[in-house]
């Protein structure tokens, strides 16, 4: 999954949990700067997902 494409995007997640999330992408981390050796995103509400917490993302 290549996560760096739906940054400054809105998006719809659903993460591992079929927890629905929507967005604004206003964070993009790669794994190369992250401890978790995981690219990561964060929403302009608060919510933050590493790559394997998404089941499903698409820009809306």
């Amino acid at each position: 999954m290549n996560l760096s494409k739906f940054d400054g995007k809105k998006v719809f997640v659903i993460d591992t949990d079929n927890k629905k999330n929507e967005g604004l992408v206003n964070l993009y981390i790669p794994a190369k700067d992250n401890d978790i050796d995981e690219d990561c995103i964060g929403l302009d509400n608060g919510m933050g997902f590493y790559e394997s917490d998404i089941k499903s993302i698409e820009e809306i």
